[in-house]
């Protein structure tokens, strides 16, 4: 009787691993294929600089790779789309951890 149980036991222990082994094998190609489809999550797109001063009537794009004068009252780069929007001050509050 015990080795009926234990053979029991391996046999869906061996199941279940092959089981999870599928799942986690399948949600990988579907994320490869939707990479390819869609393009590279956002944070690994290239770094976007601060928002500079504006010089005179045009400021710079944000974009490292671009680096486009555009009017000081556009909301995107004329070259590359980007958002030329300030960021947003957010108060954060900073608590001391002892």
């Amino acid at each position: 009787m015990h080795v009926m149980a234990l053979t029991f036991l391996f046999i869906l222990t061996v199941v279940g691993t092959v089981a999870l082994f599928l799942f986690w094998l399948v949600v990988t190609i579907l994320r490869g294929l939707t990479r390819l489809i869609v393009g590279p999550p956002a944070r690994l797109r290239p770094p976007q600089l601060p928002a500079q001063m504006p010089i005179g009537n045009v400021r710079p794009c944000g974009r490292i790779s671009c680096r486009a004068l555009n009017p000081v009252q556009a909301q995107f780069c004329r070259r590359c789309g980007a958002s030329l929007q300030e960021p947003q001050n957010v108060n954060v509050r900073r608590v001391a951890m002892f």
